[in-house]
């Protein structure tokens, strides 16, 4: 699995919740913990990748460094999660 295996991980990392709006909590606590699983399908580390680059705004090169592998690798695991989101957005969206 990834660093952040679940949405409970990614709120009290990044405080992501507005008490405020319990639907909408509910909404996103949803898409991210299936956003993360079907990421883990995809690729291997696949929440792993997405929360070093776009939570924590890592460079590719950095996560290839700290993952143990190519630079191409960590492009190529990217390209093809996003291209799979972007394909199965109606999963999420």
């Amino acid at each position: 699995m990834g660093i952040i295996e679940n949405f409970e991980e990614a709120e009290a990392r990044y405080n992501l919740v507005d008490d405020t709006d319990i639907e909408a909590d509910f909404l996103l606590k949803d898409t991210i913990n299936e956003i993360m699983q079907f990421a883990n399908q995809v690729t291997e580390s696949g929440a792993t990748l997405l929360t070093m680059h776009y939570m924590q705004h890592r460079s590719k090169r950095e996560i290839a460094r700290l993952m143990h592998v190519s630079h191409s690798c960590i492009n190529r695991r990217l390209l093809k999660l996003l291209t799979q989101l972007r394909a199965n957005k109606e999963l999420f969206f």
